[in-house]
C-alpha cells in the first residue's frame, strides 16, 4: 500500500501539487497561524516535502532492497534479530544509495518552480521575517521577472540568479558523484 501511494505521488504533475496546496495547506496555514494570505515559505516547504518524498523513498527503497542478500543471510546466521540486521548491516551497506536519494531529492526541491510559486506568494520586495509571509524562489523569480526585465541591471541580476542555480545543480551532481565514488574505494578485500 505504501509503495503504491509513493508511486502515486511521483506520478502527479507539479501543478496538481500546487492546486492541492492552495485548496488544503494555504487555508490551514491561514487559520492555524493567523496569516492574512496563508501563502509563504511554510506552505511551500510542506508542498516540497510531498513532492520530494517519492524520489527519496523510491531510491532509498531500491538501495536497501539491493543490499547484498549474503549480508542478510550472514547476519541471520550469527543470530542477529531483524532490527539488528537492518540497523547494523543493511542500512550501513546501503548508506551510499540513501545519501544519493537525499541529494537527488534536494535537487528536485531546488529546481521546483510551479507548485512552489503557487503557494509562496511571489513577493520579491523584501526578505520575509516569518515563515508565513510571502517570498519567492530563484526559479520563480526568473520565470516571472525575466520577460518584463527591460532594465539591463535587472536582466543581469536574473541571469546571475540562473547562473547560481546552475552552480547549485553542479554542486549537487558533484555530491552525488562523490558519494557514489566513495563506495568503490571503501570496499577492500579482507
Amino acid at each position: 500500500v505504501m509503495r503504491s501511494t509513493v508511486e502515486l505521488f511521483a506520478a502527479l504533475p507539479s501543478v496538481i501539487f500546487g492546486l492541492l496546496a492552495l485548496t488544503f495547506i494555504v487555508p490551514w496555514v491561514r487559520v492555524t497561524f493567523n496569516a492574512p494570505l496563508g501563502k509563504g515559505i511554510l506552505p511551500a516547504a510542506i508542498v516540497l516535502i510531498f513532492m520530494v518524498q517519492p524520489t527519496i523513498v523510491t531510491i532509498t527503497e531500491d538501495a536497501v532492497r539491493n543490499a547484498a542478500s549474503s549480508l542478510r543471510e550472514a547476519s541471520h546466521a550469527v543470530g542477529a534479530t531483524r532490527w539488528q540486521m537492518l540497523s547494523g548491516v543493511i542500512i550501513p551497506a546501503s548508506r551510499q544509495g540513501i545519501l544519493t536519494a537525499v541529494i537527488l531529492g534536494l535537487g528536485r526541491a531546488v529546481g521546483e518552480t510551479m507548485a512552489v510559486q503557487m503557494v509562496i506568494g511571489n513577493i520579491t520586495v523584501r526578505i520575509p521575517k516569518t515563515l508565513t509571509e510571502g517570498a519567492t524562489t530563484m526559479p520563480a523569480a526568473i520565470v516571472t521577472q525575466l520577460p518584463e526585465a527591460a532594465d539591463p541591471q535587472t536582466r543581469s541580476a536574473l541571469i546571475m540568479v540562473g547562473f547560481l542555480l546552475l552552480v547549485i545543480a553542479f554542486g549537487l551532481i558533484l555530491a552525488v558523484r562523490t558519494v557514489s565514488g566513495r563506495s568503490g574505494k571503501s570496499t577492500k578485500p579482507v
